[in-house]
């Protein structure tokens, strides 16, 4: 209830700041879109279903982000570069998520990724978006996106490629750096979190065969890093 009473002052502070007629700047009014969207995670429990008050401010998120989209295609010179605009498109695609709206934020980080497709951000929220939207709609195939990519695209040299790399490309990748450490593990932990999902799904030998690849991709993970991230990353993995 404390919670509630200061959520609904701030909110109202907010709204204030993104509806003045003058003063807004690009910084001003990411501030207040990423904050409705922190307000509405601390309400979110990541669960299917949306509780009231993380339904309302991530939707409130979404208006500033919008918002803010609409102000830089009007005045390229609003944001200060793409970069900004990137950052953006991929918060609004977060929580478009979170708000069951797969196809909008699919498209948002799509229009990233096709010119950037190395924005590991990006790449994580892509991969997310199709895992929640095969536990959403039931469609396995949305997990197999998740696991080995979607949206394809054209090279200059005729090939079609993959414009999201999905969580088995993500934790090859990862693997390199120590800086992204943390990014593969949430790879290989929800290539097998998909792999798992979709045997529970299935029945006979495709569901064995699924149980029977979610387990070697975990072992693997602990071949490649004997710590397996940690405690938290362990405790999860098993």
């Amino acid at each position: 209830d404390e919670v509630l009473k200061v959520s609904r002052g701030f909110e109202l502070f907010l709204d204030r700041i993104a509806r003045r007629e003058q003063g807004n700047t690009f910084g001003s009014l990411a501030w207040v879109g990423a904050t409705f969207a922190e307000m509405a995670a601390r309400f979110d429990a990541e669960g299917q279903t949306l509780s009231p008050e993380a339904k309302q401010y991530y939707d409130r998120a979404v208006a500033v982000y919008r918002d803010i989209l609409e102000r830089c295609a009007a005045n390229p010179q609003f944001a200060g570069g793409d970069g900004a605009v990137d950052g953006v498109k991929i918060r609004l695609a977060r929580c478009l998520r979170r708000l069951r709206k797969f196809r909008e934020a699919m498209d948002l980080l799509v229009d990233v990724l096709r010119l950037r497709n190395r924005v590991v951000e990006a790449q994580v929220e892509a991969a997310l978006t199709y895992q929640d939207w095969a536990a959403a709609s039931g469609d396995a195939r949305m997990y197999d996106n998740a696991i080995n990519g979607g949206r394809s695209a054209r090279r200059k040299d005729g090939t079609q490629v993959h414009v999201v790399w999905g969580w088995l490309k993500l934790g090859n990748i990862t693997l390199r750096s120590a800086a992204t450490r943390a990014v593969f593990h949430e790879a290989r932990y929800n290539l097998a979190r998909c792999r798992f999902e979709q045997a529970l799904g299935s029945s006979g030998d495709q569901r064995n065969n699924l149980l029977a690849r979610a387990e070697k991709d975990i072992e693997v993970t602990r071949l490649l890093t004997p710590d397996m991230g940690g405690d938290p990353w362990r405790d999860r993995y098993d």
